[in-house]
């Protein structure tokens, strides 16, 4: 009965990811976010102050792009789920229980030698992120 309940409240979300943006759609209102974050050093690691758009200007702060290189020291891991919570909590626009359903499409534009192991931590990011499941048509598989 609450798996029955959690599906019919929780938000549905679709993610539209190219290399440079991705689109995340919940209804009818859609954001679309640059594939970076920017993010400053903190005691633990670092800070993110904005992601997909460029912040109001502060001192040692540095823009890591989701499919280049990375900072020494930075998971891509990290990174992902970092922008995939904001994503998520901008698109989802308000503080909810549930957290949403996802429909991820355009893996396809990752690349033609995109790896198993890689499609596992973008599935793994989002769940760490707020996602209660990941659906992934393209690889025909829900997880």
């Amino acid at each position: 009965m609450l798996t029955s309940l959690l599906r019919r409240f929780a938000p549905e979300l679709s993610i539209q990811m190219t290399p440079k943006s991705f689109t995340i759609t919940n209804g009818a209102t859609s954001v679309s976010l640059a594939t970076y974050l920017y993010v400053e050093p903190a005691d633990t690691g670092y800070s993110v102050l904005a992601v997909g758009e460029v912040p109001a200007g502060s001192a040692g702060q540095m823009r890591m792009d989701l499919f280049g290189s990375l900072p020494p020291g930075v998971e891509r891991a990290w990174a992902l789920e970092a922008f995939l919570r904001h994503a998520i909590q901008q698109s989802v626009s308000r503080q909810t229980l549930i957290r949403p359903s996802i429909t991820v499409t355009g893996l396809d534009t990752l690349g033609p030698n995109l790896r198993e192991d890689q499609v596992t931590m973008l599935v793994q990011a989002l769940i760490n992120a707020g996602a209660r499941t990941v659906v992934l048509p393209e690889w025909n598989q829900a997880r």
